[in-house]
């Protein structure tokens, strides 16, 4: 449940009426506003630092009556506050299990090759160098680990969506690589 609390104040050039519109519209719309934040970023203990974002966004709103739709205006400015601070995080953390990359490196070369099982081993080896390492570390942590997608998502500081398209795609390369 939504809980009233004390916004920082802003550097004198937010006035009254200001912040009495953006109180208001944050207490009334306050619960919509977290539930629409908590489905937008990972970490629940990030959700305070947004809800102060989209406060803030809101005392520089400059002309408050031409705001027909408080709630609809709130969630175009959380969206935006939401997209900002995750691509912040991702360029920030790119976080790889350096046990599976390690493993993956030395994988490979540790299994032997048959006759028959030589060409093929070195033709998935050969696309496998060729991902990206993020495609790459997504394939791993799927095929050899097991983990899930959000499992993953959450150990690779990304969004379930991203998730499944880099195992989409790393499949799709390694299949392509394979016909060749």
């Amino acid at each position: 449940m939504w809980r009233a609390r004390t916004w920082l104040p802003m550097n004198g050039d937010a006035d009254v009426a200001g912040r009495e519109f953006a109180a208001s519209t944050l207490s009334n719309h306050g619960d919509a506003l977290q539930r629409f934040l908590r489905g937008r970023v990972t970490r629940s203990q990030d959700l305070a630092d947004l809800v102060q974002e989209v406060y803030l966004r809101l005392l520089r709103v400059q002309n408050q009556e031409s705001v027909q739709n408080p709630l609809a205006y709130v969630f175009g400015i959380a969206a935006n506050v939401a997209s900002e601070f995750n691509m912040r995080n991702r360029r920030e953390r790119t976080v790889y299990d350096s046990e599976v990359m390690q493993h993956a490196a030395d994988a490979p070369d540790s299994q032997p090759e048959g006759e028959a099982g030589g060409y093929f081993q070195h033709q998935v080896n050969d696309a496998l160098r060729a991902l990206p390492a993020s495609r790459l570390a997504v394939l791993l942590l799927e095929r050899r680990e097991g983990l899930s997608h959000a499992q993953i998502a959450e150990k690779l500081g990304l969004s379930v969506h991203t998730v499944k398209k880099y195992s989409v795609e790393a499949l799709a390369h390694v299949r392509a690589s394979l016909q060749r």
